[in-house]
Order: C-alpha cells, then structure tokens, then sequence
C-alpha cells in the first residue's frame, strides 16, 4: 500500500506537502495543490529535503552532522534566548516551574498529534538556522536502539547529540526495545480521531519513552536531542492513521 512507504506529510513550513510512493516528504508548493497530489511523483524533489529515517546513519552522514552542528548552537546560546536547547525543551516540561515564558506549556494528553506538529515545527525551523541550512529536514528515528548508535556516542564529534540521562542499557548498546513496544498496529486500526491519537499516544510514544529513558521522565525528555526525532516519528504514524482513514472511507 502507498501510503505505508510515506512518512511525514504534515507541512513543517506552512506550505502542502506531497508524500510520494519513494516515501519522501517534498516541500514544493507547487507538487501539492490538494489532496490528491499525495500520490504524484515530483521531480523537483531533492534528497536533503526530505525527512529521511535515521536508523543506519553514520557520524558523517548530512542529516547527522546538521544536526549535531543545529543542537550544539543551541546548547551554545545564552539560557534567555528562545533557540536555546534547554529553553525549548522546557516548553515540553522542567523542573524549574514555570520556566521563562513558556516553561511546561505542553498539553500532555489533549490532542497528541496536533499540538506535537507545532512544537516540531518551530524546532525545526530553530534547527535550520542554527545550522545554516533552509533545507534541512528533522529526521524520524523508528525507536530500534541498535540503529541509532549515533546518538548513543559521547565522541568528541558526536557529544552534541548524546545524552547521559538516558537508561545506561540503552546508551551502552546493551538494552533493546520489545517488539510489543514499538506495535502501532492498535493505533491505526482505531477509525476516529479520539481513539487513534490516544492510542498512539500510549503505544508506542508513552512506553519507549519509559523504556529508552529508564523512567517517565516527562520534566527532563527534551533535553535529549532524539527526543524530537521519536516525535518526527510519531508525526509519520500520524500521518499513516490519516491514509488508512481516508482509504477506508474512499472504499466505503
């Protein structure tokens, strides 16, 4: 089916997005002027613009060094400045209150899919910046520990991306996410908006979080920079639970 080679199709820059059968997300406006245009092949699309999977990456690959070159800027930036790592992540939640202006602001609970889109949105536009590059695209991480071992490396090269708070099995290459715990299959059989965002929510984005991190740790998640890749993910499920709805009323 199509629609389960595409990931993320919810714009990240205000404008239509096309997911193609190659699984690419294209930003041209001009590729997607309704909903249909979801199924045709764009030639103008190039390849760092597209979010892209980022299990098997490398150190060195483009998307892994833009990153790291975007996170490691805002690490360096001044606590008041809004790009700053810890200022974003503390949208999402601290341990310091109401932090700033827009410390532990996320509506946990209320609309999943939506309210997380925004808050990749503008990560991703803070992203862009910081590392000096329009094109970039966060990327999705699939939860598979195994397949994310650059973020797991406290290399001099690597150190912007890797996180020590995070469950030691997990950093080390020792521990591994169950099966059951990466299952969306629940989440996509539920046909209306209530029940798919809550099940999504729970399972897979709730566990892996409890897993990868040894704790709900909902106060501190956000200062690990894969944290927004799991999210990205979480969008591509959310955008796969739209076209399974939609193939199913078309068949009805």
């Amino acid at each position: 089916m199509l629609f389960r080679k595409a990931h993320r199709g919810v714009s990240m820059t205000g404008k239509s997005v096309a997911v193609l059968s190659s699984g690419r997300r294209c930003r041209c406006f001009s590729c997607s002027p309704g909903a249909n245009s979801r199924l045709k092949q764009c030639p103008c699309l190039p390849l760092h613009c597209c979010s892209r999977n980022v299990g098997g990456m490398n150190a060195f690959d483009p998307v892994i060094t833009c990153y790291r070159k975007a996170v490691a800027a805002m690490r360096a930036l001044p606590g008041k400045q809004p790009a700053q790592l810890t200022y974003q992540a503390a949208i999402h939640g601290t341990l310091a209150g109401r932090h700033k202006m827009h410390g532990n602001t996320c509506q946990h609970g209320n609309y999943f899919s939506g309210r997380a889109q925004m808050y990749l949105y503008v990560f991703e536009r803070i992203c862009r910046r910081m590392a000096c590059d329009d094109c970039f695209a966060l990327p999705y991480w699939t939860t598979i520990p195994h397949r994310s071992a650059s973020f797991r490396q406290c290399s001099a090269i690597l150190r912007a991306i890797f996180c020590s708070q995070r469950n030691p099995a997990m950093n080390s290459g020792a521990g591994s996410l169950p099966a059951w715990a990466v299952d969306y299959s629940a989440g996509l059989a539920q046909n209306n908006f209530s029940s798919g965002s809550s099940s999504l929510e729970s399972l897979p984005h709730n566990v892996v979080h409890v897993l990868w991190e040894g704790g709900w740790l909902v106060p501190t998640a956000a200062q690990d920079p894969i944290f927004y890749l799991h999210h990205c993910n979480m969008d591509r499920l959310w955008d796969l639970w739209l076209a399974e709805v939609v193939a199913a009323l078309i068949l009805c």
